[in-house]
């Protein structure tokens, strides 16, 4: 990636309205960018989505019960992990309502229309402090703020566990397959989506995600504040690295270390990977506008074939082209 491109994405990004969820395209939350924006194409991103959500549900039914069933419901939802991988269902869920709903309108709408023009159709906001215009729906900025938190905090899950807490459990319980879904697999597949949807990644959104852990903590304080029963071993500690009470020391550089340290790291990691995943796709295409805002479209064009046995005549033919231009009319 060129240092042009990289200054041109964080010339743009220091904007008020990045504080919020603010995007002139909706087909980012629909589709995967790896593909034509055409729903005759983008049925395998829908497939995946809905694949993929149902699988985890499944995860996380089974989790809740197996807690239920050896009596540890109370602290099921003490630990990080299990904040987190309900977020991460929830994410994976609403995402999949998102993308089908879109791809539902767009197949029974049986238009075949440029995709630009589609995008023209829908509603736009012009924002203060943006040159683009606001396109999103709600379904699209709560999907898009799922996202954010859910991916960062399960690589950040991942990484805490490995690292430092594994060393507490047994092979059987490190080895297990529900431990491997809550503890490894979602923050992978975290990774993993990262490249596959079209998610924008913002610099200011680092802010959701560093709410979302200062809630955690806080909560690790009343809840060792109120004597509440946290560990399986009856300690009032949810984690041995927040013993607020025996090691002060400890918790507190465990809390600074991943609040100022891990999180910020982590959020640079997605922006790194957000930047070459645009790059590739550019380059893939040959043709782009931005790296930030690349945006390959389906157009049906027609073409005039000669029919040697018929005589001259015409023949509608449909190809896919690729274009990286939005349509930036906006019927307001």
């Amino acid at each position: 990636m060129t240092g042009k491109a990289v200054r041109r994405y964080f010339s743009s990004e220091f904007r008020c309205s990045h504080f919020w969820f603010v995007h002139e395209d909706w087909r980012s939350f629909a589709y995967s960018p790896w593909m034509p924006y055409w729903w005759r194409v983008q049925w395998i991103y829908l497939a995946y989505r809905c694949t993929l959500s149902f699988y985890f549900l499944v995860w996380l039914a089974y989790s809740i019960y197996s807690s239920w069933f050896h009596g540890k419901l109370e602290q099921h939802f003490s630990f990080l992990a299990n904040w987190s991988f309900l977020l991460w269902n929830a994410y994976l869920f609403i995402s999949a309502i998102n993308v089908s709903v879109n791809q539902l309108r767009q197949y029974c709408s049986q238009k075949k229309s440029c995709e630009d023009r589609q995008l023209s159709k829908r509603s736009c906001r012009r924002i203060c402090c943006t040159c683009g215009k606001d396109r999103s729906t709600l379904c699209d900025k709560i999907s898009w703020l799922f996202f954010t938190v859910s991916t960062e905090v399960a690589v950040i899950v991942t990484l805490l566990y490995w690292m430092i807490l594994s060393g507490g459990d047994d092979d059987d319980t490190r080895g297990s397959a529900l431990n491997l879904h809550i503890h490894l697999l979602n923050g992978i597949t975290a990774v993993l989506d990262l490249w596959v949807t079209g998610f924008p990644v913002h610099i200011f959104h680092f802010l959701y995600t560093f709410l979302y852990a200062a809630c955690y903590i806080a909560f690790t304080g009343v809840h060792y504040a109120t004597n509440t029963t946290g560990s399986s071993e009856g300690n009032e500690y949810i984690y041995p690295v927040l013993d607020y009470g025996s090691k002060p020391s400890l918790a507190v550089g465990v809390v600074l270390g991943v609040m100022l340290g891990l999180l910020p790291l982590i959020h640079i990691l997605f922006i790194s990977q957000y930047l070459v995943r645009v790059w590739i796709i550019a380059r893939l295409h040959k043709r782009f506008e931005t790296y930030r805002k690349f945006l390959p479209v389906v157009q049906e064009t027609e073409t005039d074939l000669n029919n040697d046995n018929e005589g001259m005549s015409e023949a509608g033919t449909s190809r896919m082209t690729f274009s990286t231009t939005a349509d930036n009319h906006c019927d307001v």
